[in-house]
Order: C-alpha cells, then sequence, then structure tokens
C-alpha cells in the first residue's frame, strides 16, 4: 500500500515540479496549503497574493509558489521522513521552482496563442487511466494529500497537456536522428551494453571481523567446520538456507542471502568474495571463502561470459535517448529565445 501511495505521489509531484504550476490561470483565494510544514497560510493568506514575478503582464503570486513546494516536501516526506537538514535544501529550491513557474506561464501564453487545447475526453482518458493503474482510493488519497481535488487535478491534467502539445508542436521536424548517430553513441558508451562475466549467486556468511572477541572468532569457526561437515555429508543448498534462516538462529552471526546475477568485476562488492565465487563451477558450493565480512559459503549457477549487446538489440533504445536529448536541447533554446522576446520582471526578496 505503502509503495503504491509513493508511486502515485511521485506521479503527481514530478508533474506539478515539471510543469511548476497551480492548478489553473484563475488565482483562487480559497485554496489550502498542501503540505504540514508549510510556513504560509496557503493562498488564502495576504502573504499568498504577494506578487513574486510578472510574465508580459501575468502575475505569479507567492501562493502558485507555495503549492509547488509543499507538493515537493510531500514528495520527499513520503520518501525520507522529516527532518530539517531536508526541509533546508527543499527552501533553498525556491528560486529554481519561480524560474520554473515562469517558464510555465510563457508555454501558456504559447499555447493560447498558437490555439493548442487538451480536450475534456482526452483529460478523462488520462484519468482513466490512473485509476486502473493505481485503484480509486489511492488516487483520490494521493490528490487530496497534494491539496487537489479530483475536479482540480483534472484542470490540472488539462492544462498539463496543452502544454505538452505546444512542446510537440515546436519540436515538429525539429529532431532526427541518423544511424551514423546512434553508431557513435553506441561506440562512445560500450560499456553501458556490456554485461560482464558473472553468475547467479547465493551465500550463507558467518560473520567475524578482526575486532571480535577470541570467544566469537573461535565460535565462528567452529560453525564454520560444522557447514563444511553438512556440505560433505550431502546437505543441500537449500536445506542450509531453511536451517541458517529458521527461528532462533542467531542473525548477528549468520546471513543468508540471494545476490542475484554478480559480474566477477562487480563495483562495490569484496573482491575476496568475488574471487572466491569465480572459482566455483556451476552447481556447486564454494568452501569457505574469507572476506572482510567473515567466511562465505557461495552457491553458483547460471554462469555467463562477458556479454556486449548487439547495436541492433539497443538501436532503439540509443534512438529515443538521442532524440529526448534533441528535444531537451531544442526546447531549451527555444525557451531561451521566448524569454528574451518577453517582458519578465522577478522579485525574488519578496519571497518567502
Amino acid at each position: 500500500m505503502k509503495i503504491v501511495k509513493k508511486l502515485m505521489m511521485c506521479g503527481l509531484v514530478a508533474m506539478l515540479s515539471v510543469s511548476m504550476v497551480a492548478c489553473g490561470e484563475k488565482k483562487t483565494e480559497d485554496t489550502k496549503a498542501t503540505a504540514g510544514t508549510n510556513e504560509t497560510a496557503g493562498t488564502d493568506s495576504e502573504a499568498a497574493k504577494t506578487v513574486l514575478a510578472t510574465v508580459n503582464g501575468v502575475e505569479i503570486l507567492q501562493g502558485d509558489l507555495d503549492k509547488v513546494y509543499n507538493s515537493m516536501v510531500a514528495e520527499y516526506q513520503s520518501y525520507y521522513g522529516e527532518s530539517e537538514e531536508m526541509l533546508t535544501f527543499l527552501k533553498q529550491q525556491k528560486p529554481g521552482l519561480l524560474t520554473g513557474l515562469i517558464n510555465r506561464e510563457l508555454l501558456k501564453q504559447k499555447a493560447k496563442e498558437l490555439n493548442i487545447t487538451c480536450t475534456d475526453e482526452e483529460v478523462e482518458k488520462i484519468y482513466s487511466d490512473l485509476v486502473s493503474t493505481y485503484g480509486e482510493e489511492q488516487v483520490q488519497e494521493v490528490i487530496k494529500a497534494n491539496g487537489f481535488t479530483t475536479e482540480t487535478y483534472k484542470a490540472q491534467i488539462k492544462e498539463d497537456e496543452a502544454l505538452s502539445k505546444v512542446q510537440e508542436k515546436m519540436q515538429e521536424g525539429e529532431i532526427k536522428v541518423t544511424d551514423e548517430d546512434v553508431k557513435k553513441y553506441y561506440d562512445e558508451n560500450i560499456d553501458s551494453f556490456t554485461t560482464g562475466a558473472g553468475a547467479n549467486m547465493e551465500h550463507i556468511l558467518v560473520k567475524v571481523a578482526d575486532t571480535d572477541t577470541d570467544d566469537y572468532k573461535k565460535k565462528c569457526d567452529e560453525a564454520v567446520k560444522t557447514i563444511e561437515k553438512e556440505i560433505t555429508d550431502g546437505t543441500t543448498f537449500d536445506e542450509l538456507k531453511t536451517k541458517y534462516t529458521a527461528d532462533g538462529i542467531d542473525t548477528n552471526m549468520y546471513v543468508v542471502e540471494d545476490l542475484g546475477f554478480v559480474q566477477y568485476e562487480q563495483p562495490n562488492y569484496d573482491t575476496a568474495f568475488l574471487a572466491g565465487a569465480k572459482e566455483v563451477k556451476e552447481g556447486e558450493i564454494s568452501k569457505a571463502v574469507k572476506s572482510s565480512f567473515g567466511y562465505h559459503f557461495i552457491k553458483v549457477e547460471g554462469i555467463k561470459d562477458k556479454e556486449v549487446k548487439p547495436l541492433e538489440d539497443v538501436k532503439a533504445q540509443i534512438t529515443t535517448t538521442l532524440e529526448n536529448e534533441q528535444k531537451n536541447a531544442y526546447y531549451n533554446a527555444k525557451l531561451e529565445e521566448w524569454t528574451k522576446a518577453a517582458k519578465i520582471e522577478k522579485f525574488e526578496d519578496r519571497m518567502q
């Protein structure tokens, strides 16, 4: 349930932070703040009516910034909880959020100029897809947590889709990725398409460190000998896993893990562990391998040699990456052009 909520929260806040705006163009006075950590009283306060910027005469208010900021805070808190350090960091992002609101207003004005809109049918389709994915209850829970109603959230969708159409419209005929571009990217990033030799690994670890007491070390040595004898006597790895994860087992001494596929030169793995794993044949269990963590008994299956994905297998992926890079570059260039042509005033000193 919590994961679903986080996914929904992430989706809503991603929409808000990319768009950098509150619902609709109308500046209302009855919208409440969305996050418990909000330091203003929301858009019904006098502070919320403070003008922070104008874009060709259109005002951007403190209340608009509050909504975006509070949604961002809610997202971070859903992942990391509350902390003063986090809030200090997020407050430092407010100037960037204001710039995002200005950029969005430029897009809104361009949409009006080009007569680009989003239909009610398109909005309902997007909302229905969201409900189908997460369920009505979860959608409503997160919408409310972010200070929306169903109606205001749909209004947000309507505006966002219109602005997406503006970006698509201005990029028509401007984005082109050639086969030469794809090949160049492939060659320059070949490591990204390479999987090193490795295997699926499970292990049973008897934890011991140099700083442990002599009595504990002796106890661990006995445990290692016991496991070695069990393996020699034909005990399967599954049976060993069951034994050393049973209720009452000393979890401070024993760790049982399925590590999935691990490359023999995988970063952030103990080199002694990897060296020991590399010596194990398909389907077999290692002898005790000493690492900085203790003694490992490693089960290895699905051994694979180094593999480089052929260009044809990743061509579509690379093309999408390069298209997105071109789209971002073109969008930023157009945004800079519009910004220079617009009459923009910023009053960051008024920001709360």
